[in-house]
């Protein structure tokens, strides 16, 4: 049984019908006819448009339901393809279909499982364009909404979980993240658990202490971003231990409202804080009522942590034996010819590359045309629409093959030595910047915030936000640029001025290391990112290291760099006279600007007046020679007059001490994680002697926003029926005579 929804109403055409039956029984060749029972029990055949319209007609007349009977096609069993049903269930004592083989050996499923608030969901080669957030909508699960589509306002934000090994216990222990559903493919959610807003409670099960919280703090106004900014800040506190306030107002930088105020909202979360109750819940000042007798009182408001969270229940085992037993995926949308692969370790990706595998030619024997894509997270489809894409390349004429990479293990290594720091090439800028973090090139320095790790990891956490950290790879990033050299990426310019190297391979084991700068004019063809080599930058005895990063962006996260810099200054501690220098430029000049002239007039020197002003001019030399940036949004003059900012603020930070009339260019704005943890005061116009009238009260519908129960235009199922749209007429004063449908009945 498939419920579909008829956009069209009674005009939908017989063939989109049978489209809809066909893309919703996935893996299933229909009957060209389908069969409907009428309001008289009269079973009648529909197989033309005039007949559809009919028994949809009579159906609307009678106030029922439309119900079409489908029948399969004969099959020809030696084709086990054409059995598989999506969600089907196997019935006790049947086997679920093993892994698929193909001529070479290579075993694959085509089943994609996952858990939905704690219910098993198992589909037969899903669509691999399909986007989670559309997904849960299709099963009823609304509460996420969808709002810029791009990761930028949060209103999608679900929970993923995923079992990990706890060192220090038999039992499995969690991962858990926020990311934007939105984004997020559904075929890459193998394994995972999903987490919604309706997951955590509803009116039926209860509220859940945070959709309480953000309820009675008056945190819910629309209430159409809310279930977001619910799940995000769910995920903090199933991730972390005693999150303190300072935590929880850093943790919001993907989350917008648009209609309430950020105060209540923050207010209502800060109550959960480690170091945010300061109330006395010891409930010993007053007799409870005899109904209420042995429970909380709540005397101290419901402030207390203690009163207000109880941490979700471990993942089930049957996820965690999900993924111990985790296997290579393919999935071949039939309609389309889409393809979906889940490699787990390079040789997977090497045999999908290069052998013939069930249901498929090689990839390398795909026509010329198919669009053959490594993704870890999606992220880029939020970013790249805005940027044109650096070489002309001929457009994809053939199916989409997607390879899902973050599950290669080779691919997800972090390791520290004497020189430095390897990370892999699907490890999340979450981990990177905790990887860092915990590193003692950052935690052994006498100055870990200047060290060049903090240095670095404080502009990292200007990178989109928390969810698209928590998801999107570093390497991804840095594809992303080189298909798009435009976009001024920040991980870019960090790792350039860093030094990092990368090691770039193929899946059949050849390895190569190559610069920054060599990467973004290599021909990676048959080629992936496998890691980054992140050096130290420790001082050489005998000489001082200057590591400064500078950003200019529309807002101080969540936004794209306008112009961003970095430098790497290293000079003789005696003569303070410059021995190396790095110097990088991004979103100044038409692609990533690795500034030769501006290094070469700052060695030999020291960091003085003279110095500047020939590292200034050597600057916009390097802009001149490179070409201005193709990003229309700002003009050349601004983003010029950004790097002689830049490269000023540079000289000031480098200087043993400074005039007190210069030294205020050094102030920084101040940053989220250097402000104080916001605070305010809410007061109500109304008299207590005429209570209950003028009482502030919670709004009444605050609790089923909340909770995702809440209905919305935007996430309703359209119901049968005739649909209007307002037209605007070519002609005035004049009266209609006929009225041509037929364009908008090809509409789809």
């Amino acid at each position: 049984v498939r419920k579909m929804t008829l956009t069209k109403g009674v005009n939908t055409p017989f063939h989109e019908l049978m489209d809809l039956a066909a893309s919703r029984f996935q893996g299933v060749q229909l009957q060209p006819t389908c069969q409907f029972l009428d309001a008289d029990g009269d079973q009648l055949t529909v197989s033309s448009d005039d007949e559809l319209r009919d028994a949809l007609e009579g159906a609307t007349s009678a106030g029922s339901t439309p119900i079409f009977t489908m029948e399969a096609a004969a099959v020809k069993e030696e084709d086990p393809d054409a059995w598989m049903v999506v969600g089907s269930v196997p019935s006790p004592g049947e086997q679920n279909p093993g892994p698929q083989s193909g001529s070479d050996g290579l075993a694959s499923s085509n089943e994609l499982v996952f858990w939905v608030n704690g219910d098993k969901h198992t589909l037969t080669d899903p669509d691999p364009s399909l986007l989670l957030v559309n997904y849960l909508h299709s099963v009823g699960l609304t509460g996420t909404k969808i709002g810029c589509g791009e990761g930028g306002c949060g209103c999608c934000t679900v929970t993923l979980s995923k079992p990990t090994t706890n060192p220090s216990s038999d039992a499995p222990a969690s991962e858990v993240l926020s990311v934007n559903s939105c984004m997020r493919l559904l075929c890459s959610v193998d394994g995972l658990e999903v987490t919604t807003t309706e997951g955590i409670g509803s009116q039926k099960e209860g509220f859940h202490p945070i959709q309480e919280k953000i309820a009675e703090g008056n945190g819910s106004q629309c209430g159409y971003c809310t279930s977001g900014w619910v799940m995000n800040m769910y995920s903090l506190m199933e991730s972390t231990a005693e999150p303190t306030a300072s935590d929880i107002e850093q943790h919001f930088d993907g989350n917008l409202c648009r209609c309430t105020g950020y105060r209540p909202i923050l207010e209502s979360f800060k109550t959960f804080a480690s170091d945010g109750c300061g109330h006395d819940h010891s409930h010993a000042d007053a007799c409870a009522d005899i109904e209420d007798s042995g429970k909380c009182q709540k005397r101290c408001g419901g402030q207390a942590k203690a009163c207000a969270y109880k941490r979700a229940p471990p993942l089930s085992a049957d996820v965690a034996q999900h993924r111990a037993s985790a296997k290579l995926l393919h999935f071949k949308e039939a309609a389309s010819g889409d393809q979906w692969f889940r490699p787990l370790t390079l040789s997977d990706l090497a045999t999908i590359q290069a052998s013939p595998h069930a249901r498929g030619a090689p990839l390398a024997a795909l026509p010329s045309g198919a669009d053959v894509k490594l993704v870890c997270a999606n992220t880029s489809i939020g970013v790249a629409k805005y940027f044109p894409v650096g070489t002309a390349q001929p457009a994809p004429t053939g199916p989409k093959v997607t390879i899902d990479i973050k599950d290669v293990v080779e691919l997800q290594a972090v390791s520290e030595d004497a020189q430095g720091m390897t990370v892999g090439g699907v490890v999340t800028i979450a981990k990177l910047i905790t990887a860092m973090e915990g590193s003692k090139w950052m935690t052994a320095a006498s100055d870990p915030a200047s060290s060049p790790f903090g240095a670095a990891v404080r502009h990292l956490k200007r990178v989109a936000n928390v969810q698209v950290r928590n998801a999107g790879s570093w390497a991804g990033n840095l594809m992303l640029t080189k298909n798009h050299p435009a976009f001024g990426s920040d991980i870019v310019t960090v790792f350039s001025a860093l030094g990092v190297t990368l090691q770039v391979g193929a899946a059949d084991g050849t390895r190569s290391l190559m610069s920054m700068e060599d990467f973004f004019d290599a021909d990676l063809t048959g080629k992936l990112i496998l890691a980054a080599v992140l050096p130290s930058n420790a001082p050489a005895p005998g000489s001082v290291v200057h590591f400064h990063t500078f950003k200019t962006a529309q807002r101080h996260v969540n936004a794209h760099a306008i112009v961003n810099a970095g430098f790497n200054i290293v000079c003789d501690a005696a003569t303070g006279k410059v021995s190396k220098a790095t110097v990088v430029f991004n979103g100044v000049a038409k692609k990533l600007l690795f500034a030769h002239k501006t290094e070469q007039a700052l060695i030999g020197s020291p960091l003085n007046t003279a110095a500047l002003t020939a590292a200034l001019a050597a600057a916009h030399e390097d802009v001149a020679t490179t070409g201005a940036s193709l990003d229309p949004r700002h003009t050349p003059d601004y983003r010029n007059a950004l790097v002689d900012s830049f490269v000023y603020k540079l000289f000031l930070h480098c200087q043993a001490s400074l005039d007190p009339r210069i030294a205020s260019a050094l102030t920084p704005f101040a940053a989220a994680e250097d402000r104080p943890v916001s605070s305010g005061v809410r007061s109500y116009d109304t008299d207590p002697a005429e209570f209950p009238v003028s009482k502030a009260l919670p709004k009444l519908s605050a609790q089923i926003q909340a909770s995702g129960e809440a209905s919305y235009v935007s996430t309703m199922q359209p119901a049968q029926g005739l649909h209007a749209a307002i037209v605007y007429s070519t002609k005035a004063n004049a009266k209609i005579v006929t009225i041509d449908p037929s364009p908008a009945l090809t509409m789809p």
